[in-house]
């Protein structure tokens, strides 16, 4: 919103000083917002966008979104499946390709697996979504259990093979590991 006004450098400053700095005159959020006329309300913020986007989607796909938050980094299919899955049942590929459309979901490949990733703003108002819900806690002990049981798997005593392979793995579910591991030290 400010970026035709101000340099990259004026801008960072804005954003770093402290709220109610000498010179700032406004809120962080208000000066991150548009307030141009002709510009819809939903298009002033990112929360304003996001919250439009939000309520754009079927009941199934805000349910699959808001799950699809606690995966930290990302995950494959099979772990979208076991976490967020159980109660979408069959049409839990039909949402997962509908965010996907939305553009809510990014697919990439990675050893020759699809891995489906939010970028982090939009994964942090998934996970908010989530927290907020009345399956937060069952949906994140699925995904620690998930993890917990892809971590037994492995096998140290294999070949170099598997064990690069396990290692290849972990290296791109780290991020989940540590997730799991923190929500099952605080509950």
């Amino acid at each position: 919103a400010r970026s035709r006004h101000l340099s990259l450098r004026d801008l960072l400053a804005r954003l770093s000083a402290p709220a109610g700095s000498e010179g700032q005159g406004t809120s962080r959020t208000g000066f991150l917002s548009a307030q141009t006329l002709g510009i819809e309300a939903r298009q002033q913020t990112l929360q304003a966008t996001l919250d439009w986007s939000f309520r754009l989607l079927i009941l199934g796909e805000q349910q699959l979104f808001w799950r699809l938050g606690v995966f930290a980094g990302g995950s494959t299919l099979g772990a979208v499946e076991a976490v967020c899955g159980p109660s979408l049942g069959e049409d839990m590929l039909e949402l997962l390709g509908g965010l996907i459309d939305k553009s809510l979901v990014l697919v990439s490949e990675s050893a020759g697996e699809a891995r489906y990733t939010m970028l982090t703003t939009i994964r942090d108002y998934a996970l908010r979504h989530l927290l907020a819900s009345q399956e937060a806690d069952e949906v994140r002990n699925r995904h620690a259990a998930y993890y917990l049981a892809s971590i037994l798997r492995m096998n140290p005593a294999g070949t170099l093979t598997s064990q690069a392979n396990s290692l290849e793995r972990l290296e791109e579910d780290y991020d989940n590991v540590r997730a799991a591991l923190r929500w099952t030290l605080e509950s």
